[in-house]
């Protein structure tokens, strides 16, 4: 697999979700699959980021409480740059979608993204 992973941390308010999204729009204009994953539980910062909502029954929580999901298809395409795709909490969080993430659920739900952005795998995430 040639994919990587690349995880932006730091303290409130220091522009990691700013950071990120220039990142992934940045390699993906250079033709690169780019899936990118809030981390927010409980607020969807991506959608704004990218002008978009993300309905209930798509995006975060599916991605982590599905046992099998396909997780091409709970990511959201933003449509102005190819190869950019996104993975947030839905746009009305109603707190009751999830309790908790176990660590097992949030690796399964990578490692089955690492495959999907896999820029040698042939999947085809648009329909």
């Amino acid at each position: 697999m040639s994919g990587k992973i690349i995880a932006v941390w730091g303290g409130s308010n220091s522009g990691k979700t700013t950071f990120a999204v220039n990142l992934a729009c940045a390699l993906s204009t250079r033709d690169r699959l780019v899936g990118l994953v809030s981390s927010n539980l409980t607020c969807g910062d991506l959608q704004i980021f990218f002008g978009q909502s993300i309905p209930p029954q798509k995006g975060l929580f599916q991605a982590l409480n599905e046992d099998n999901p396909n997780i091409g298809e709970k990511f959201t395409e933003y449509g102005e740059i190819k190869n950019l795709f996104f993975l947030s909490a839905p746009t009305h969080y109603t707190g009751l979608l999830c309790d908790a993430v176990t660590l097992r659920e949030a690796e399964r739900m990578m490692n089955a993204a690492s495959l999907v952005f896999d820029n040698r795998n042939p999947y085809n995430l648009r329909k």
